[in-house]
């Protein structure tokens, strides 16, 4: 009987869960332009309440918030800790997004201190791994990617999106003298 009621569930909440996506990426790959790209779109909304994926009922208060039926709901998440729950993986699509470690350090070292930075680099990176691996029907970008806008079309497709994207001009980025090559090739080979 609890076998039938769980499968009752699960067939209820995964043609819910298709709509929604999870960008996967780390702190300093400047995500949050692909954010404001794809948030530009009327059928993407990004939940905004920092969310731990520990369930998969977390996606019932993710999704009440809809705009319409043919919405996307979308998250954003950059730490180990977000997902805590591998059931997760079959109930949405995912987005990677990772960026090479000389920019993500120029971005982050006047915040934090630099072991702090590499080691939260490498360990996000392998998760990032792990997660790719589990996921075969995801999308993995690199910044070029989305600085290029080459992915567009393919982030349409993937997103089944009517309304083209549209890219952004982004500033220059500013190369920052506390930023070693050791503290680089560290992270590279992450």
């Amino acid at each position: 009987m609890l076998l039938v009621k769980l499968l009752s569930l699960t067939r209820r909440m995964k043609p819910t869960m298709k709509k929604t996506v999870l960008l996967i990426s780390h702190l300093g790959s400047d995500s949050g332009i692909l954010k404001e790209i794809l948030s530009k779109n009327p059928r993407i909304q990004f939940n905004e309440e920092n969310l731990i994926y520990n369930h998969p009922d977390v996606f019932e208060k993710f999704v009440s918030h809809k705009l319409n039926e043919s919405s996307i709901w979308m998250d954003e998440l950059l730490y180990n800790f977000s997902i805590t729950n591998k059931v997760i993986y079959d109930y949405c699509k995912f987005i990677y997004l990772i960026r090479e470690p000389k920019p993500v350090l120029n971005n982050l070292i006047t915040k934090y201190n630099a072991s702090s930075i590499i080691r939260y680099y490498c360990y996000r990176l392998r998760r990032i791994y792990e997660m790719a691996s589990k996921t075969p029907n995801s999308m993995l970008l690199i910044w070029e990617d989305i600085y290029t806008g080459r992915c567009f079309p393919i982030l349409e497709k993937f997103l089944d999106l009517i309304e083209p994207l549209n890219n952004l001009i982004y500033p220059d980025l500013k190369i920052n003298p506390y930023v070693t090559t050791n503290m680089v090739e560290i992270c590279q080979k992450a």
